[in-house]
Order: C-alpha cells, then sequence, then structure tokens
C-alpha cells in the first residue's frame, strides 16, 4: 500500500528463461504425462517454424488459473535455448499444480 492509500497489485510476471540443452524434452514429456493423468490440467501445444517467433508454445489452464510458456526461439542458433514463461501471480501462485509445474521448469533452466 503506498502513502496515499493505493493498493497495487502485480498481475502478469514474464520471466525470460535460457534451457538447458538435452533436458528439454523430457520436460515437454513429463508436462504430456502430467495432462494424461490429471483431471484439473489441460495442455495445449502449438509448433511454429516460422522466424523470430517460439518454435514450441503451450496454453496450460488449471482449475484457477493459467500461463504460457514457450521453448526456442527461432531466430539465430543461440537463440533456440530461449524461452520464457507468464503468468499472474495473484492467481497461479496458490495452485500446488502451477508449482509443480514451476519447480520443473527450473529444472531445466538456467538461473
Amino acid at each position: 500500500m503506498s502513502k496515499e492509500g493505493y493498493i497495487y497489485s502485480l498481475d502478469m510476471v514474464r520471466l525470460n528463461l535460457e534451457f538447458v540443452d538435452g533436458k528439454v524434452q523430457n520436460f515437454v514429456s513429463w508436462l504430456n504425462d502430467l495432462d494424461t493423468y490429471k483431471d484439473d490440467l489441460d495442455v495445449k501445444h502449438w509448433l511454429s517454424i516460422k522466424e523470430f517467433t517460439y518454435r514450441d508454445v503451450f496454453n496450460v489452464t488449471l482449475t484457477d488459473c493459467s500461463f504460457v510458456f514457450a521453448i526456442g526461439f527461432n531466430g539465430s542458433a543461440k537463440d533456440r535455448y530461449k524461452g520464457f514463461i507468464e503468468f499472474n501471480p495473484n492467481k497461479c501462485m496458490g495452485n500446488l499444480v502451477f508449482k509443480e509445474i514451476l519447480d520443473k521448469l527450473f529444472l531445466v533452466t538456467f538461473r
């Protein structure tokens, strides 16, 4: 709360990520398995080969929040391991499935 009495809310966080080579496919396979066995999880996966877009984009919907993350920027060779995750912390941080996915995602990225 500000000194004037205003309350501020952070509605969107975008974290830029750099993925570890060789671990990305394991994460994607794990996420697909999780999607298969969890009723409160829906994963949509888009693939793009256009230049200057992300190769793999995932839209994940949970019971009380949704978020998007991407892997593999189609730019130069050094960009192929770049990605991001974008989410609303007010909605997602209380969801245990989101935390599980975020923890697993951080295992396959550099910090």
